[in-house]
């Protein structure tokens, strides 16, 4: 029986819609649901109490059933529809039209008084919210004051269900007293556990977040060990690993200038490539060494484009010179970034423009912006050789080379600087080419970065 009970009056498709934090709809369902069972109660025991004294009423009975039905179907449709907006002020209609009933044929002003203010005010403010619970408040005030002047200057309350007997009344007040007390003392106890609750919920979330900051902070340990790792590692890459290549390239010039004009063609053919072997390797080294730093000991600051890019073609004079390269550009913007990093961006990418340039024909470099939302998102654009659409990937890759080195001289590092620098400030970048008609370079930097690296 009891289950059965339990499986009628469960919910179990509204229960699964209701998001697992939402701690106040789940406490709302469960108020609704010990209010419904009440309710039924309530209107049972008021159908048995009109046949039992009034068995000639047929309106009585007529409206209990009308009410059992009411609350039947307005508790079943929250299943279906999900709308509590309807469902909550539908029971506490009910309930005020049991308090009219009782009004009028059982003691007028002194029952009706408990009953709003125990279970209609209280219950208002726990269902609808603070604003609804409000208008239920004026609602139930309103109409205690009614109650009051028909009970007083009407003969409109018949105390049908009483008699005219003072003890009846009075022992009908004292029942609507007690059940009052009770609906009372069970929605304190529901909103102590309805407390108790959230605070268990919020202990939980307390825990859960000192664990999320102790795995934080390991994990802010160990990039800090990662950190000095790679600080080591930059160290013996700038000392160490250059000093063998140092002392080869020494070795080797020593022996060209000892035994200059005694070695055959092959062998100083192997003393050139012994020599431009270690010079490339350094150049790597230093590169990769450069890429390994990029975004340390960086400071965020504003960055005036148009005077960093005449620093920038001051210091690239000579090979505009020797490549005849018109660079091309109007009033830049100020935009928030790392100096060094912008700096060295634009460098590789105009450089790259330079090199990568058809025969005989002088490189023309067009620098464009425009400002996207919160990011400045630049164009460089050439007229050089162009890269194939399958290429468009991988040049930014690390070591990766399109052209042989006795074509196009460098390490295959350049690009992927530039990538680096504009993940750095929150960017991105990207490359449109048509072969042998040029090239346009885009990249993205954020105007609202506000974290400095140290």
């Amino acid at each position: 029986m009891k289950s059965a009970l339990k499986r009628i009056f469960s919910l179990h498709l509204f229960e699964a819609s209701i998001v697992k934090n939402d701690l106040l709809t789940r406490q709302r369902l469960r108020l609704f649901k010990s209010g419904t069972l009440i309710s039924l109660f309530v209107y049972t025991a008021l159908f048995i109490q009109v046949l039992v004294v009034l068995p000639g009423n047929r309106f009585l009975p007529l409206a209990s059933l009308l009410l059992i039905a009411v609350t039947f179907l307005n508790y079943f449709q929250l299943n279906y529809h999900k709308k509590t907006s309807i469902a909550f002020p539908v029971m506490l209609g009910i309930w005020c039209l049991l308090i009219h009933i009782d009004t009028y044929y059982s003691g007028g002003i002194r029952n009706s008084a408990n009953f709003y203010f125990a279970v209609v005010i209280l219950t208002g403010y726990m269902l609808l919210g603070k604003t609804a619970g409000k208008v239920i408040a004026i609602f139930a005030v309103a109409h205690l004051v009614y109650f009051y002047i028909i009970s007083t200057n009407t003969n409109w309350i018949t105390y049908d269900l009483v008699g005219k007997s003072h003890a009846l009344v009075d022992l009908y007040f004292f029942l609507s007293t007690t059940v009052s007390i009770l609906a009372l003392t069970f929605q304190a106890g529901y909103i102590e556990r309805s407390k108790n609750e959230i605070i268990a919920d919020i202990n939980v979330g307390k825990n859960e977040l000192k664990k999320s900051e102790e795995m934080l902070e390991n994990k802010n340990n160990a990039l800090q060990r990662k950190n000095e790792e790679l600080e080591q590692f930059a160290h013996i890459a700038s000392h160490d690993l250059q000093e063998p290549l140092t002392t080869l390239t020494g070795m080797v010039q020593l022996l060209q200038r000892k035994y200059e004009g005694k070695f055959d063609k092959n062998a100083e053919d192997a003393f050139e490539f012994m020599l431009s072997s270690t010079a490339r390797m350094k150049t790597l080294i230093k590169d990769l060494l450069d890429y390994s730093r990029l975004g340390y000991h960086g400071k965020l600051g504003h960055i005036d484009c148009n005077i960093m890019m005449k620093e920038l073609l001051a210091d690239l004079s000579s090979i505009i010179a020797e490549t005849h390269a018109i660079i091309e550009y109007d009033e830049l913007p100020v935009i928030n970034g790392f100096a060094t990093e912008v700096k060295l961006l634009f460098q590789n990418l105009l450089i790259n423009a330079m090199k990568f340039r058809k025969e005989n024909i002088a490189p023309v470099i067009k620098i464009s912006f425009k400002k996207q939302e919160s990011f400045w998102h630049f164009a460089i654009t050439d007229n050089g050789i162009g890269i194939e659409e399958n290429n468009f990937e991988k040049i930014f890759i690390i070591f990766q080379r399109l052209h042989s080195q006795s074509i196009y001289k460098g390490s295959g590092i350049g690009l992927s600087h530039c990538k680096k620098i504009v993940t750095l400030h929150q960017g991105d970048i990207f490359v449109e080419s048509v072969p042998m008609q040029g090239s346009t370079f885009h990249f993205t930097l954020s105007d609202n970065l506000t974290s400095q690296i140290d």
